[in-house]
């Protein structure tokens, strides 16, 4: 691959044809990999972040100036993908009582993760020039493909397959000739550190790989996981027991929801879940190549792959 992160907006353009044959944009969805964290978690208003920016500066410019935010006949969508390691703060994380960077394993100053923060590209960490930059530079980039010329037009048939699965003791293939069960969810030390967008506490840190006493009897006190539970969750050192708590009501889900929607020679993964980039490249490849294989697309017809994050419910981060 030729970056760390995915680099390409996979963009649907929806036109209305009239009788004369000229063609009117309806509306517009696309896919770009990035967190709508320019906003940080020391923010309390309300906000669309970088990509509620960009959808409100592509409709403004398509529904006229002076039209009110939604209301106008052009709909602009800019969606989730496979954002789970892709942070919008682009001048990276460091510790906001010295300047330092973090340090780079553990995301922590000092051994702590509250003041390693990321930040940018607004001038002096300002969220809210940094929501603006981000927002506008895939309002821009948006602009830029839907005036290509020569784009492709879809065509096809439309169709959809949705499945809830039980994870909770699935069977799943590890390599040839070796399968394994799954086991009911469980977040980790880790999981409590945060991120660089948005810092956890305590003693937390990334990375981590062995439990903590004092944590571990908050965690039995909580639910205790048996022997078979943490064996299954390791190397991840269980904090939270989600699977087996349900008062007042289920912590994690073990059954999700998957889907595909098929528009032609367009397929869109539909996960509820935030998926790494390597995660989603693999998981493209992977349905590209069974779709190609089933022979339902034409050999000479290229087929498109998307994946649209966090959707019908949400299942944490698949790495």
């Amino acid at each position: 691959y030729d970056a760390d992160t995915d680099k390409n907006m996979f963009l649907l353009q929806f036109l209305a044809t009239d009788d004369s044959g000229n063609q009117e944009p309806m509306g517009m969805v696309n896919w770009f990999a990035v967190h709508a964290t320019s906003m940080n978690n020391t923010n309390t208003l309300v906000s669309g972040d970088n990509k509620g920016y960009a959808s409100y500066a592509l409709e403004r410019v398509m529904n006229g100036r002076y039209s009110a935010p939604g209301m106008g006949p052009f709909v602009g969508a800019f969606a989730s993908s496979n954002l789970g390691d892709v942070s919008p703060n682009t001048a990276g994380p460091k510790c906001i009582d010295t300047g330092e960077p973090c340090d780079g394993s553990t995301s922590t100053c000092n051994g702590r993760c509250e003041k390693c923060i990321a930040f940018g590209p607004g001038e002096n960490g300002d969220m809210f020039e940094s929501t603006q930059i981000i927002g506008d530079q895939q309002f821009q980039h948006a602009m830029d493909l839907m005036s290509q010329p020569n784009q492709e037009m879809i065509s096809g048939d439309v169709d959809y397959r949705h499945a809830y699965v039980k994870m909770k003791g699935l069977n799943v293939s590890i390599s040839q000739g070796y399968y394994t069960e799954l086991c009911s969810p469980a977040m980790g030390y880790s999981f409590a550190a945060g991120t660089t967008d948005g810092p956890g506490a305590f003693n937390f840190t990334q990375g981590t790989t062995s439990g903590n006493p004092f944590w571990d009897k908050v965690r039995d006190f909580l639910s205790e996981p048996s022997q078979e539970e943490i064996k299954c969750q390791a190397p991840k050192p269980i904090l939270l027991n989600t699977g087996d708590i349900d008062k007042p009501y289920e912590w994690d889900p073990e059954t999700v929801a998957i889907q595909i929607l098929r528009i032609g020679n367009v397929f869109i993964l539909s996960v509820p879940a935030e998926l790494t980039t390597m995660a989603g490249r693999r998981l493209r490849n992977q349905v590209k190549n069974i779709v190609r294989e089933s022979g339902i697309i034409p050999i000479d017809k290229k087929i498109h792959v998307t994946i649209a994050g966090l959707c019908n419910g949400y299942s944490s981060y698949v790495t």
